[in-house]
């Protein structure tokens, strides 16, 4: 069976670039698809490095106070204020290097800082329940001494809202909370300093006297930060601040004026530090209270999990271990929440993710572009090619009509020698043409640059006067004058420069009226060749193949090649030709 030859179809630089952009829109959609995916588990494997770093320093810090004290009551005390102040995480995704080689603008979670993402820890035990958490609590560290071991009554003291039922303090708690919010998500921390307190030293409690709170609020520079990211390099404004004046008259508490500055200077007591409220919210501690509550068991991975998907952008770690009190067995559980669509991660994603789709659709723009290029140099490659075809095709059949009318005239007719003779001298002329034409349609047809030419350095006006040389017989019998001046030399291959002049000067003596004139002219850029003519030429198609300068095409003297060769050859070696008319001369101009 025959296979039915089929006619490749041509596309255009629209298709083209239609499937490149496609092509490269699933690219980013991949990308994006893997970099969420690598994203998240980044995120996933950072938290779980996190968790277990945390649970294991609260866990070394427990069994330090554990050993310290022998009083269980002010152990359980000084590890409630170590989970209130303590419990946190860290999460730092830094850039890509190239992007920023100095980790400058790198991703930072944190929570208290980071909106949705918090740090929840818990002491438990089976006949006691929770006996310590990081609950948010007011609180202050207070120094009254130099000498540590003489300065029994250091230490962390709590404020005990909920025993003193005092409205200034839960005023102070509600300006604490309005400074800390940002109505326009910019990250901010308050900071607050204490001039004077009332303390009850027995049971480590104290109650704020006098002091204020300064809300800072973080500010970014750079790309790649954003105004809700606590990054180390940022510089922190000072926005607002609030004051604070408590007055409290209650049994066992004495006010005590506060030295501030620099610890360094131990002179002067007492002093503060770590002032101000710390821990979770009671919301979020209350939302995992039962969970850690609901069961226990000789089994140290009770209630441990890995991650839990809350279906609300935020993902839960968790972590339990076992830890003796004495001979009592509690549980130190550390559960951390950590938001993965906060704007600091959307950002990040979304910065790489069009970074590299704007990257791959250039890419499929130059590669169409490239394409499109190399497709059209091949079309009109075939084009040309089918177009010399059917031109050799069409000029060839004249010399071939003569020959076979003449070859009839000799077989049919009772011709005289003479006769005879002429028509055989006629066929032979006829044939003679016909493979001249043959012969540089195929020379046109192999310059298609593919070869490398060796260049060499020469004078152009040696192949100007070998070239006018040739035809001077043609010269003399037209009477034509030849003039040349100036002197050039070029640095291309020898045997394609003598084609082009030979072609220039053949198209020029053809084409020269009788009685007229030829002129050669070069310098150190190009060379001219000028001859006159009795009527303005169109120039547009002389270059094309078997373009002569009649309209009917019927100049039997030439094939309609020689201007195409002289171009094709001029091309091939990074020389440009030129072709003008004017209505009494014919210039060439070949630039090198």
């Amino acid at each position: 069976m025959k296979r039915k030859f089929k006619k490749t179809k041509r596309t255009t630089f629209a298709k083209i670039l239609a499937k490149s952009l496609c092509t490269g829109l699933a690219v980013s959609a991949l990308f994006g698809v893997g970099f969420q995916s690598f994203l998240y588990h980044r995120v996933n494997s950072l938290c779980n490095q996190e968790i277990e770093t945390e649970l294991s320093s609260l866990q070394q810090s427990i069994a330090n106070i554990n050993a310290k004290y022998d009083d269980t009551e002010l152990a359980m005390r000084e590890i409630n204020f170590r989970l209130m102040h303590y419990t946190t995480y860290d999460i730092y995704i830094e850039h890509f290097t190239p992007i920023d080689p100095q980790n400058n603008h790198a991703i930072q979670i944190v929570p208290g800082y980071t909106p949705k993402c918090h740090a929840v820890s818990f002491l438990s035990s089976q006949g006691k329940g929770i006996v310590a958490s990081n609950r948010r609590q007011l609180s202050i560290y207070l120094f009254y001494g130099k000498n540590k071991e003489k300065d029994v009554d250091r230490g962390y003291y709590i404020c005990p809202a909920d025993e003193l039922d005092m409205p200034e303090i839960d005023k102070l708690c509600a300006d604490y909370d309005e400074l800390s919010s940002s109505a326009d998500g910019s990250q901010c921390f308050v900071q607050m300093t204490a001039e004077s307190v009332y303390v009850n030293k027995k049971e480590h409690k104290f109650i704020p006297h006098k002091g204020k709170m300064e809300k800072f609020v973080y500010q970014p520079s750079g790309f790649f930060q954003s105004n809700d990211s606590p990054l180390y390099d940022t510089d922190e404004i000072l926005t607002d601040t609030k004051e604070f004046d408590i007055t409290a008259d209650i049994p066992d508490y004495e006010l005590i004026e506060l030295k501030n500055g620099s610890l360094s200077n131990t002179d002067e007591y007492p002093r503060s530090m770590l002032f101000g409220i710390w821990g979770e919210k009671e919301d979020v501690v209350n939302q995992f209270t039962s969970e850690v509550t609901s069961g226990y068991s000789n089994d140290d991975s009770f209630r441990n999990f890995e991650w839990r998907d809350n279906r609300d952008g935020t993902f839960t770690y968790g972590r339990n271990i076992s830890i003796y009190l004495g001979k009592e067995q509690h549980w130190l559980s550390l559960i951390n929440v950590v938001d993965y669509k906060n704007k600091d991660l959307v950002r990040y994603y979304w910065l790489y993710t069009i970074g590299i789709a704007v990257i791959v659709m250039l890419i499929s723009v130059v590669y169409a572009i490239v394409k499109s290029t190399r497709l059209k140099a091949k079309y009109a490659m075939e084009d040309y090619q089918r177009d010399l075809t059917n031109n050799l095709a069409h000029d060839i059949k004249t010399p071939l009509m003569a020959i076979g009318g003449y070859t009839e005239n000799l077989i049919e007719n009772d011709l005289s020698d003479e006769e005879k003779q002429r028509y055989l001298h006629s066929i032979l002329d006829n044939v003679a043409f016909t493979d001249s034409m043959i012969s540089r349609t195929l020379m046109l047809n192999s310059m298609d640059g593919s070869n490398k030419l060796k260049r060499e350095k020469f004078k152009a006006e040696e192949a100007i006067e070998k070239a006018m040389e040739k035809y001077s017989v043609m010269l003399d019998e037209k009477n034509i004058t030849f003039k040349h001046n100036g002197s050039a030399e070029v640095n291309t291959n020898h045997a394609a420069f003598e084609t082009i002049i030979e072609n220039l000067v053949s198209n020029a003596v053809k084409y020269t009226s009788p009685n007229g004139e030829i002129k050669a002219s070069a310098d150190k850029k190009r060379i001219i060749i000028t001859n006159s003519v009795d009527k303005k030429i169109d120039t547009k198609k002389l270059k094309d193949p078997f373009v002569r300068g009649d309209e009917a095409r019927s100049n039997a003297d030439g094939s309609g090649l020689g201007l195409s060769i002289a171009e094709r050859a001029a091309l091939t070696n990074g020389l440009k030709l030129s072709l003008s008319c004017t209505d009494n001369e014919f210039k060439a101009e070949l630039r090198f």
